[in-house]
């Protein structure tokens, strides 16, 4: 009995590996970033063409998501490394304005915050997070192609050698 369900969890770590290898490694390379209307924290809608020019990092996260709380000092880092050149994070929330706003009291960000709420889990789907998981990053060229995403927390060292090659 013991063997088994041992051999269950194997397996199910396995599966979740795999998932997580799969959404890191979807062919990206014809990938162009869907378009988008989503409100900030004053309930004005932003378009992903705002930002058209600029290399662009979106990342969705939530105030609830433990891993999503572990990069964003790590984002807002980035955001001051090339705070001088044509780079913009958008956090996208999967959360309320209310959870956001209390979160940020605390933990204040120095980029664009976005309230996807349930619109979010579509827009993931679009760039290919199947399963809605947090945090997800993708990181768009200046002309608007998908040239990097990540699921899962991400290493400043990585985002910062692949926004450096966009630039």
């Amino acid at each position: 009995m013991k063997k088994s369900i041992v051999i269950l969890v194997v397996i199910g770590l396995l599966l979740v590996v795999g998932v997580v290898i799969k959404q890191n490694s979807d062919d990206i390379s014809d990938l162009y970033r869907p378009a988008f209307s989503i409100p900030d924290l004053n309930n004005v809608p932003h378009k992903m063409s705002e930002w058209d020019g600029k290399v662009v990092l979106i990342n969705f996260w939530a105030s609830w998501c433990p891993p999503c709380i572990k990069e964003i000092p790590d984002l807002v880092k980035l955001k001051k490394i090339f705070e001088k050149q044509e780079f913009e994070i958008i956090g996208i929330a999967v959360d309320s304005t209310e959870n956001i706003n209390k979160f940020l009291i605390n933990n204040p960000v120095n980029y664009t915050v976005l309230v996807g709420e349930q619109v979010s889990f579509s827009l993931m789907k679009k760039l290919s997070n199947t399963t809605g998981s947090l945090p997800f990053s993708v990181l768009i060229d200046r002309s608007g192609n998908i040239k990097f995403k990540h699921l899962g927390v991400i290493s400043i060292d990585q985002i910062k050698h692949e926004v450096s090659g966009l630039l």
